[in-house]
């Protein structure tokens, strides 16, 4: 069980690589991922903590000198083949390719599998030992190193480019961006908060998940210091996240469907 759970992403790389052009490898890696992922959790359910390495498999290749295959799972690398399955389903998710008329090839990409794989498990939390949650405080170790390694990539990018490129024209499209977020989040909260009563944290936090604004939840948290905003943030932050995908990606296809672009 342990080798084919490992070995399966090897496989499905392999048929990929003789399967004939316009096989819809996107439908082959979704199953692969479905399938490690049904086994993972088969292990998961019948791994007994504390019992040591389980799983274990044996092979003596060469006697004389020592050499053979030992391959087992233990509390440490458990969790570590879960959380790589559930990553390779991400990813098959994200590379599931939809064809729309007249306009092209449409997929949710990297960020929205991820986010509907997360979905999925956050959905169903603890069925027996797997348990789909992370703690809060994991999540917000997890959350911060993310955001820093982001900026920091957006930093190394952009350093170069953004320092050669400072003038009166940098200056005009950052006011321009200024007003793009500013003006829809004035005209949200008036309407969220005079109009449909929401409170003020509560519309923040509905502002800044529609946004998919992270940093700006944080802020709001610790200004409130309760948890209405990251209650209001976490029913908006998927379905603005999954829209903004869409609707990005069908932008581009349809200018590209009319030469604009």
């Amino acid at each position: 069980m342990t080798s084919l759970i490992l070995s399966l992403p090897l496989v499905a790389a392999l048929a990929v690589l003789l399967l004939p052009a316009g096989t819809r490898f996107d439908r082959i890696g979704l199953g692969v991922a479905a399938l490690q992922l049904l086994l993972v959790f088969g292990v998961w359910i019948a791994f007994e903590p504390g019992a040591g390495v389980q799983f274990q498999e044996r092979s003596v290749w060469i006697p004389a000198i020592g050499i053979g295959y030992h391959v087992g799972l233990d509390g440490l690398s458990l969790p570590l083949v879960a959380m790589t399955a559930v990553l390779f389903l991400a990813f098959a998710i994200g590379g599931i390719v939809i064809p729309i008329p007249a306009l092209g090839p449409f997929s949710l990409g990297i960020a929205g599998g991820a986010l509907v794989a997360g979905l999925l498990f956050g959905h169903f939390g603890r069925i027996g030992n797997f348990i789909g949650r992370f703690p809060r405080n994991a999540t917000a170790v997890l959350k911060e190193l993310g955001l820093a390694l982001f900026f920091v990539q957006v930093g190394l990018e952009t350093g170069q480019s953004f320092v050669e490129s400072l003038g009166i024209e940098a200056v005009l499209y950052a006011f321009a961006a200024v007003l793009m977020a500013v003006i829809p989040m004035a005209g949200s909260f008036l309407i969220g908060h005079f109009l449909m009563r929401i409170p003020v944290s509560e519309c923040f936090g509905v502002i800044c998940g529609g946004m998919t604004f992270t940093p700006g939840l944080d802020i709001i948290r610790q200004v409130d210091g309760s948890d209405r905003p990251i209650v209001a943030y976490s029913s908006v932050y998927p379905v603005a996240l999954i829209l903004v995908i869409v609707l990005v990606q069908g932008m581009h296809l349809a200018l590209v469907s009319l030469g604009a672009a």
